[in-house]
């Protein structure tokens, strides 16, 4: 075959092409892939990138230097994006004895804690009867923690208790959730209430306020965090409970992790 006989079939090929894919579909695209890569300004998917702009027509498509080299021509592709999960939740695990009800009953009163009288089964079911110090201004602190993000639950010994003596003195809700503690105290280095906290709360952020932790756990709680589970423990003085500061540790936290910075003013 000649060079002008080879050189009319290809125009002829090129122009039945055009013809039978241009004004149907409306703009065209090059699905020419790696070759042109560098012409599209993207890999091989075929997606429009700045520099070329889509084609009207076949006209159009024949004035493209690298379109009319590669030959065929197909709609554009239009992709959805997939939008990602939103992040998980934090948790804020509270403790009760040496937190909300401190070891110290003298500072405690001077503090401006007030007495409360339990009297009712213990979390074992044995009858018990005391007083629980409790500092009014506590349950609008844990509240601030809620409304920056957090999920307060309840990981103490006192178990359901909590929920129901503890909360409804402090005006915190009473159906928080309540970590199932099956041992507390420290052994081996390490308090056993985080092993069940930690089991509840999987790969979510938590900060734990509490007044008794193991020489292991800091090690573990920045381990949890360079694996991408990040994890604050906030030691607290059993003698005077829970103080502003810890409080305001935990909600420079949750900003962190959240990456929220307009948190709300709980009055």
């Amino acid at each position: 075959m000649t060079s002008s006989i080879a050189a009319a079939v290809l125009v002829d090929a090129t122009t039945a092409a055009d013809t039978a894919d241009a004004d149907p579909v409306g703009p065209m695209r090059c699905s020419a892939a790696g070759a042109i890569e560098a012409h599209h300004g993207g890999g091989s998917t075929g997606v429009w990138a700045p520099t070329h702009a889509p084609h009207t027509g076949p006209a159009d498509r024949q004035r493209c230097p690298t379109c009319t080299t590669h030959g065929r021509h197909v709609a554009p592709v239009h992709k959805t994006a997939v939008a990602a999960p939103p992040p998980a939740r934090p948790v804020v695990a509270v403790d009760v004895d040496g937190v909300l009800n401190p070891d110290d009953l003298t500072a405690a009163e001077r503090l401006g804690y007030r007495p409360h009288h339990y009297a009712g089964p213990d979390p074992t079911g044995t009858p018990v009867a005391g007083t629980v110090w409790l500092h009014p201004e506590h349950g609008r602190w844990l509240a601030e923690l809620a409304s920056a993000g957090a999920e307060l639950v309840w990981c103490t010994s006192w178990g359901p208790l909590a929920a129901i003596f503890i909360a409804s003195r402090l005006g915190l809700p009473t159906d928080l959730a309540v970590i199932d503690v099956t041992a507390a105290g420290v052994r081996w280095g390490h308090q056993l209430k985080l092993f069940d906290l930690y089991q509840h709360t999987g790969d979510r952020p938590v900060a734990v306020l509490d007044d008794d932790f193991g020489g292991k756990d800091p090690d573990n709680a920045r381990s949890r965090t360079r694996s991408g589970v990040p994890t604050l423990l906030v030691p607290v003085d059993p003698h005077t409970g829970l103080r502003r500061d810890h409080v305001d540790t935990v909600l420079t936290w949750l900003d962190d992790v959240t990456g929220r910075h307009d948190r709300p003013t709980v009055t």
